[in-house]
């Protein structure tokens, strides 16, 4: 009973995390937060700021935070990235505080540029029963719930690593990525599971003008969950996405397959500060009302290296 117990929760939880990940809709706007070897790619030092609020139909609805900075590092000749996140989850009964870390050396190939990756997030996972059962805490001395496997509010820490590899030459990029995740369980027998995760994604720059350029790309998704000989594949996406910039405004959209519509829009101040704002359309059984997502972003950049070493021409990313 208790495994089949953690077995839910976790995948839940599991599914729950995928659903807050903030940077899905930014691969466009702000690529290095969700494809690591783009950190500092272009030897840029710049931060940014990211608040998604999601599911707005639900009471409590998730809400995250993402403050992260990146940058080059002349002396490895590699990109750096540095975030810290925090995820309200469900109705609040999981908080979620992490910090990433993120190295992206870069090797000349070719008439190319081989581009790697490496990070590493350790993650605060903490829940509070009462708030999921009752919808608001209880007292963290409540009897009741102080005996047995479950106490009334528990934290665990998760540790995820990604790997990534990509090229960029011209107007072409291709990113492939791997990810592994230990996700706790909160009982105390302690079936924790595992949730492993491959992305890949290509996009071509099409420039019409100096000015106008327009953008295919593809991103594939898949992500496995397994945990004490239990195994399951509780996500899978393919979305293909057209964007397209126009001077200083920056216009894109995204299907991801029988789940979400998403529209972008940014605009460029200068060369330094970059305004983005993302909403996301629900088409799963859900209902629209529910899964409808905002998102909003806000980027600066401090320091543009201009010698050849430390800038990959990539004209579509800012």
């Amino acid at each position: 009973m208790k495994i089949s117990l953690a077995l839910l929760v976790a995948i839940i939880t599991s599914f729950l995390i995928h659903a807050q990940e903030i940077s899905v809709s930014q691969r466009f706007l702000q690529p290095g937060l969700s494809m690591i070897a783009l950190s500092g790619c272009q030897g840029i030092t710049q931060g940014s700021l990211l608040y998604r609020n999601q599911w707005t139909g639900i009471f409590n609805n998730p809400i995250s935070y993402r403050l992260s900075a990146d940058g080059y590092a002349e002396r490895f000749r590699s990109g750096w990235g540095l975030s810290v996140l925090h995820n309200r989850m469900a109705n609040g009964f999981q908080q979620v505080t992490g910090i990433h870390g993120t190295l992206a050396p870069r090797f000349s190939v070719g008439k190319g540029t081989l581009i790697t990756g490496v990070s590493y997030a350790l993650q605060r996972h903490s829940i509070d029963w009462s708030q999921l059962v009752f919808g608001f805490p209880l007292p963290k001395m409540f009897p009741p719930f102080q005996t047995g496997s479950i106490p009334i509010s528990q934290a665990r820490h998760a540790h995820k690593a990604l790997l990534a590899i990509g090229y960029v030459r011209g107007p072409w990029l291709v990113h492939v990525q791997s990810g592994y995740t230990n996700v706790p369980s909160f009982f105390n027998d302690q079936a924790n599971g595992h949730l492993y995760d491959q992305e890949a994604y290509a996009a071509y720059q099409w420039s019409l003008t100096e000015n106008v350029s327009i953008i295919p790309a593809l991103f594939i998704g898949h992500e496995t969950w397994r945990v004490q000989g239990y195994e399951d594949d509780i996500y899978s996406d393919l979305a293909p996405t057209l964007n397209v910039r126009i001077h200083s405004f920056l216009i894109g959209t995204s299907y991801h397959w029988e789940d979400r519509l998403i529209g972008q829009l940014g605009y460029l101040f200068g060369e330094r500060v970059l305004f983005s704002y993302s909403y996301d359309l629900g088409l799963s059984s859900l209902g629209n009302q529910t899964v409808v997502a905002h998102e909003i972003g806000l980027r600066i950049v401090f320091d543009q290296r201009n010698d050849a070493d430390a800038l990959i021409q990539i004209p579509w990313l800012l």
